[in-house]
């Protein structure tokens, strides 16, 4: 292996890594590569030197197969890319660049580690998140089946008291069901296999169904939801997703509005689309008073925004459309729009 002496300091550190491989390169070119990387490429020095770097390092998603693009991405973070090894299969491997200059000369150092665990241990969690969030939503749904039955009475008349905790019951479990199936949604987003079984529904019950899956935590909250809907908005489409998405958004407004707050919800019907509005108000700005705030109201912002990044994905399927608005002041909106199956 050639001498890293001539290296900028830490370049000079990350080329000695032992745990990652790394080449160094000049136009693409490569010119030189640490022990790790001979090791996982299962070449010498001598057969790397001059080749391409991007002829060793394969990037499957077709918007990065531009050498540029690649080193634009890699440079702010990490790409999974796959080697091409002497011998034997191809190896996933993520991959980081960081260009420098030697003697006024632009050069790269390409460093990249095995994927193999951190692949295995994505496809556990995936399996883990999926076999718990099922295995927990079966009985959940019986649960709020089973609370739902008492409360009508049709079993048993209930005394005030009685009823009042049936209904507490029945709001949480109904808050449970929407978290699991945000896990669920979330975990299929990340595969990229969010499904659809559409068929001909009224949005304005999925909406008026979605209201009642967040009014738990309109209570912890003392945030109120007010409804302007249309008497009827027939689509075609999945009832259960839909009624996932509008309750997302209404949680994610309720999460975000002043405390005792109204959010508002209207839809309407034009030129063979409904569309339906949910407004709120946000705090006045205020300074976070302990770290612990401060990583909730992070907890709660990455939440929303990928929640928000499942919304999009399921409307995009439905051939709908979602945006999300400032309005006057403190106030906000998200929107969605989606076709009439009168069109």
């Amino acid at each position: 292996m050639s001498s890293n002496s001539h290296l900028d300091p830490l370049a000079s550190v990350l080329f000695d890594n032992s745990f990652v491989g790394v080449l160094i390169t000049s136009n693409d070119k490569i010119e030189m590569a640490n022990a790790q990387a001979l090791k996982l490429l299962g070449y010498s020095l001598q057969d790397l030197k001059n080749k391409q770097v991007f002829d060793i390092l394969k990037v499957p998603d077709k918007s990065l197969e531009d050498i540029l693009e690649v080193m634009a991405a890699a440079a702010t973070g990490v790409v999974r890319a796959h080697v091409e090894p002497k011998e034997g299969s191809t190896l996933p491997v993520d991959v980081s660049i960081r260009s420098y200059k030697e003697n006024d000369v632009e050069k790269s150092l390409v460093m990249f580690s095995d994927a193999r665990t951190s692949e295995l241990i994505e496809e556990l969690k995936s399996e883990f998140i999926t076999k718990v969030s099922s295995d927990l939503r079966s009985p959940l749904t019986a649960i709020s089946g089973s609370l739902a039955i008492l409360k009508s009475e049709r079993m048993a008349r209930l005394s005030d008291s009685v009823r009042n905790v049936v209904t507490i019951a029945e709001r949480n479990c109904k808050r449970l069901i929407l978290m699991v199936n945000e896990i669920l949604d979330l975990e299929s987003l990340e595969r990229g296999n969010i499904k659809l079984q559409p068929r001909r529904t009224d949005l304005k019950e999925i909406v008026e169904h979605a209201i009642e899956m967040v009014s738990g935590f309109c209570d912890e909250s003392h945030v109120k939801i007010e409804c302007r809907l249309n008497e009827l908005m027939p689509i075609h489409g999945d009832e259960e997703r839909l009624t996932q998405i509008f309750a997302n958004l209404l949680r994610n407004a309720i999460r975000s509005s002043e405390r005792s707050g109204v959010v508002s919800v209207e839809s309407g019907s034009e030129h063979g689309w409904a569309e339906v509005r949910v407004n709120y108000t946000v705090p006045g700005a205020r300074q976070s008073t302990s770290d612990n705030e401060q990583l909730e109201a992070g907890i709660s912002d990455a939440l929303a925004s990928r929640s928000l990044e499942v919304c999009k994905e399921v409307l995009t399927l439905h051939r709908g459309f979602f945006g999300s608005d400032d309005g006057a002041g403190s106030q906000r909106f998200y929107w969605v729009r989606l076709p009439s199956s009168t069109r």
